[in-house]
């Protein structure tokens, strides 16, 4: 088992304290979940773990060791799935499957409905598939831990299904956290629950969730 702990972390702007002291740990086999309002800071604390957003006051550790403050050039360490698309629109999807040097039959067989696009240009494609192949590259990368910022935003609730049952295989791999919206599929799928309420990020239970947040969102 790896495990990579954030700690420390604080992060102002405008003046507004966005991050305050936060500890996240991630285990591998494990998925660990972030939930929090919309302007919580969310995907700003994952930019900061994944070094491509700077502060001063950061701690990253892997496995007890400092690996430097651009986790992201670190090989094998943390892979990322930002918001937004970032797959070139030119390349076709089984030139992909090349480049990742991953096998389409096995993601096929996770995503059968994905198997006609295999001769499509990456831009032709619609934003559900385009969500799911790059979730499908970054998910089987040798990463030992990987960040998923809002993957079941775009994809229909049969695919949902099907990637909530990917992300449980998977995580027998590697460590997963994962934010999104759909509260309801995160808590489906996650071993670990962390709730950020104002800056601040406390580890949580799915029963406190429904009987604190989901009130006060619905």
């Amino acid at each position: 088992m790896s495990i990579l702990e954030a700690d420390s972390i604080r992060y102002n702007i405008n003046g507004r304290q966005l991050l305050s002291d936060i500890y996240l740990k991630l285990e591998t086999g494990k998925v660990t979940a972030l939930v929090g309002r919309n302007g919580e800071g969310k995907t700003t604390l994952f930019k900061i773990i994944y070094g491509v957003l700077h502060t001063e006051d950061r701690s990253v550790r892997v496995d007890g060791k400092y690996p430097g403050p651009q986790l992201y050039k670190v090989p094998g360490v943390l892979g990322f799935l930002p918001q937004k698309t970032f797959t070139p629109k030119h390349l076709k999807v089984k030139n992909l499957f090349s480049i990742y040097n991953l096998n389409m039959s096995d993601c096929f067989a996770d995503f059968p409905e994905l198997a006609k696009c295999v001769n499509a240009s990456f831009g032709s494609l619609s934003g559900g598939e385009t969500r799911l192949f790059e979730i499908y590259f970054i998910v089987k990368s040798p990463f030992q831990f990987v960040i998923l910022d809002e993957p079941f935003t775009l994809i229909s609730p049969i695919f949902i299904e099907r990637l909530k049952a990917f992300l449980t295989k998977e995580k027998a791999n590697k460590g997963i956290l994962l934010s999104d919206h759909l509260i309801h599929d995160v808590m489906d799928v996650c071993d670990d629950l962390y709730l950020l309420n104002m800056g601040v990020l406390k580890k949580t239970t799915i029963q406190e969730i429904k009987i604190s947040y989901l009130r006060i969102s619905e």
